[in-house]
């Protein structure tokens, strides 16, 4: 069987700086040996070619069309390629933006309309993805170095630039990995280095080998803020943990987004030193696989496991997801909020009003121990 071929999205506002972060991560990715592919912006190939989004309803709908066909296409031939000529390199495709961009541009409905036209629904296409890295527009939090002049299919002024980011980090926000890489001190070239390290990282290309780092912390929430979970995108998450193979941690995961889609992943964990990192490696399987991993390890009724809605708060900076954890027999056990963050990135902290004790490297708290043992009793 050929590799899997990793394939990240780069996406983010106007003027975020992904065409230069996309050369720097293809030179960092090509010296540490890693085969790379590009998947070019359609949606700026086509308003280059005389497509014109802007001009209507109508317009709208057939270039995002035009958009999520060719991106499809794009994608799955880009992969196939770099999958049989790596020579057993490893090798990953960077998309210089992704499908579920396009939701940021149209309506819910319409987006899903042009989805159910080529057989994808909102979950799937998430599921065609392993990682989301959202570099936020210069327009805030770098106003002074905002520009059209360097993109002829820019047009956005600085407040639809900020309008268009936020609709993005809403658009990928319920996917399984985003990152977000703002403006803060350091200027672009810290954004290049933090953005490059969280992709290498996270992948599995770094100093560590073919495994990805997940750094997050972790909090044993107590009170939630009025309304924080209201309007937040959610899915039901169910995962069995089969027998560690020495000291990896394996498990399966079934994933049902809010519009039914379902999404199986093969996950594996291993500790690091530093208690908020482990190293991880994830991949996307069938429903056939995820039933013969289960099956082969005893059964749904014998394996221990997890039930939980994770909801999916974004922050502006970075996303929190939200765990609310129950037992068979549909009670609420607690609530757990983590934030995962870039490699290297300072630590996040959950924002003010939410009443929370910090759990980051208890093991009583790993989703592995609550499916053996329960939540541990309340203080």
């Amino acid at each position: 069987m050929l590799p899997h071929v990793p394939k990240v999205v780069l996406t983010g506002g106007p003027c975020a700086g992904k065409s230069t972060a996309l050369a720097h991560l293809g030179r960092a990715l090509r010296a540490a040996g890693v085969r790379v592919a590009f998947s070019r912006e359609v949606a700026t190939d086509l308003i280059q070619a005389g497509g014109t989004p802007w001009k209507g309803v109508r317009e709208r709908y057939e270039f995002q069309r035009a958009v999520v066909r060719i991106s499809l296409a794009q994608e799955c031939a880009l992969a196939e390629y770099v999958r049989a000529t790596s020579d057993g390199a490893p090798a990953v495709l960077i998309c210089d933006r992704g499908i579920a961009d396009c939701r940021a541009y149209v309506g819910e409905e319409e987006y899903r309309r042009v989805l159910a036209e080529m057989g994808e629904t909102p979950g799937s296409i998430f599921s065609r993805y392993d990682l989301v890295v959202h570099m936020v527009t210069a327009a805030m939090g770098a106003e002074a170095y905002y520009q059209n002049e360097n993109n002829a299919a820019r047009y956005e002024s600085a407040e639809e630039a900020r309008r268009a980011d936020a609709n993005l980090r809403k658009a990928w926000c319920a996917h399984p990995h985003v990152l977000m890489v703002d403006n803060r001190a350091g200027g672009f070239p810290e954004k290049l280095r933090r953005t490059t390290a969280a992709v290498m990282r996270r992948i599995g290309m770094g100093k560590e080998g073919r495994e990805g780092f997940e750094c997050e912390r972790k909090w044993l929430v107590s009170k939630l803020p009025g309304g924080v979970l209201e309007s937040a995108p959610w899915c039901d998450i169910v995962q069995y943990y089969l027998p560690p193979r020495g000291g990896t941690e394996v498990r399966v995961r079934r994933m049902r987004y809010a519009d039914g889609t379902v999404a199986y992943y093969l996950t594996e964990k291993r500790d690091t030193a530093d208690p908020a990192s482990r190293l991880e490696r994830e991949v996307v399987i069938s429903e056939k696989e995820f039933r013969r991993h289960v099956d082969a390890a005893g059964g749904m009724r014998r394996l221990p496991a997890v039930r939980k809605r994770r909801y999916y708060v974004d922050t502006g900076s970075y996303r929190i997801e939200v765990d609310q954890y129950f037992d068979v027999h549909g009670a609420l056990w607690g609530i757990i909020a983590e934030i995962e963050y870039p490699y290297g990135d300072l630590p996040p902290e959950l924002p003010a009003g939410w009443e929370a004790r910090e759990v980051t490297g208890d093991a009583r708290y790993r989703n592995a121990t609550l499916a053996r043992e329960g939540f541990p009793p309340a203080r």
